[in-house]
């Protein structure tokens, strides 16, 4: 189990989220607009089709990762200029709510 997750907070987690990440993502500042898909392996890809009015180009030219970055993955969060990028911004997660940060505190993102 050592090799596929390591403890953040107490909490198991997989290795590509570091704790840099996790940090980074406690620490990110949320807009009113943004949109964040928590959910078990699904929607990731909905709801930017939902977004763009069904329109399937995006979610063909564009890979998912840089769409819709994980919270909590190095690479893929961390140095993709989300602060800089256009609203509404969709971000997901598959983590409970421990390890994601608090946007209620700050804003009142969807």
């Amino acid at each position: 189990m050592a090799e596929f997750y390591s403890s953040y907070k107490g909490m198991y987690v997989p290795t590509f989220c570091t704790p840099e990440a996790l940090e980074y993502w406690e620490q990110f500042t949320f807009r009113p607009d943004d949109i964040i898909v928590a959910t078990y392996k699904l929607g990731v890809d909905l709801v930017p089709l939902v977004l763009s009015g069904g329109d399937p180009s995006l979610v063909n030219s564009v890979p998912t990762w840089k769409r819709t970055p994980f919270i909590g993955e190095t690479e893929y969060g961390l140095g993709m200029g989300l602060e800089t990028q256009p609203s509404p911004r969709v971000m997901a997660s598959h983590f409970h709510t421990t390890p994601c940060p608090n946007p209620s505190s700050r804003t009142n993102p969807r």
